[in-house]
C-alpha cells in the first residue's frame, strides 16, 4: 500500500518522523528525508528521466510514424520528468530500450496509460526480447516489477495501437522511476 504525500509516493515499509502523516505539508527537510529513506530501500540504479540526473543510459528509440518517446512533464510520477509516448494514431508503434548491467536483483518501474475509445493500445515491457508485461486500458500510476540475474541485459519499452478506426482522438503511455534493486 503506498501513501501520498506532496506527490511522493511513500511505501508503508518507511518509518516517517512522528510529527509526519498522510494528511501533513511537507517541507524540504521533510521531503529529503523521505527520498533518503527511499534511496536506502536498495535502488542501486535509478532512471526518472530529471534533466539534472545523469542516469548514465544511453536510450534508442524507434517508431513507425513521425513522432516517438519523449521527456515530458504532461504527467510526471514523481519529480518534474517522465518518459511519454506521442499520441499514436491507430497502427503506431514505438519503442525506447537500453542496456542495463546489472548486480541480480528485480528491475521495477512506474508506468500509466491512457487509451482513447475505440482503439486497443498496449504498453509492453520486455527483457533481453521476452515479453515480460503487457497492459491495455487507461491506468493510472503502476508499479511493475521483475526479477533480473546479474549480467548486461537488454531492456524495452513498447507502446502501440492496433485497432483501425476511424476515431481520431489516440492515446499514449508513460514510464518513469525505473530502478534495479
Amino acid at each position: 500500500v503506498l501513501q501520498i504525500m506532496a506527490g511522493i509516493y511513500v511505501p508503508d515499509s518507511i518509518t516517517l518522523p512522528e510529527d509526519i502523516n498522510n494528511d501533513s505539508r511537507i517541507g524540504i527537510a521533510e521531503a529529503v528525508y523521505i527520498l533518503m529513506q527511499l534511496a536506502a530501500e536498495g535502488c542501486r540504479f535509478a532512471e526518472d528521466f530529471e534533466p539534472e540526473t545523469d542516469a548514465s543510459l544511453s536510450w534508442d528509440y524507434t517508431y513507425s510514424g513521425g513522432e516517438t518517446w519523449s521527456v515530458s512533464d504532461s504527467f510526471p510520477h514523481t519529480g518534474d520528468y517522465a518518459a511519454q509516448t506521442p499520441d499514436l494514431n491507430y497502427g503506431g508503434r514505438v519503442s525506447m530500450q537500453t542496456s542495463l548491467i546489472s548486480e541480480g536483483g528485480k528491475i521495477s518501474f512506474w508506468y500509466a496509460q491512457s487509451n482513447a475509445p475505440g482503439y486497443s493500445q498496449i504498453t509492453k515491457f520486455y527483457i533481453d526480447n521476452s515479453l515480460k508485461y503487457a497492459g491495455s486500458g487507461s491506468t493510472g500510476y503502476t508499479k511493475i516489477s521483475y526479477p533480473i540475474s546479474a549480467g548486461e541485459h537488454q531492456l524495452k519499452w513498447e507502446y502501440e495501437s492496433s485497432n483501425s478506426s476511424s476515431y481520431t482522438q489516440t492515446g499514449h503511455a508513460v514510464i518513469d522511476d525505473i530502478c534495479s534493486d
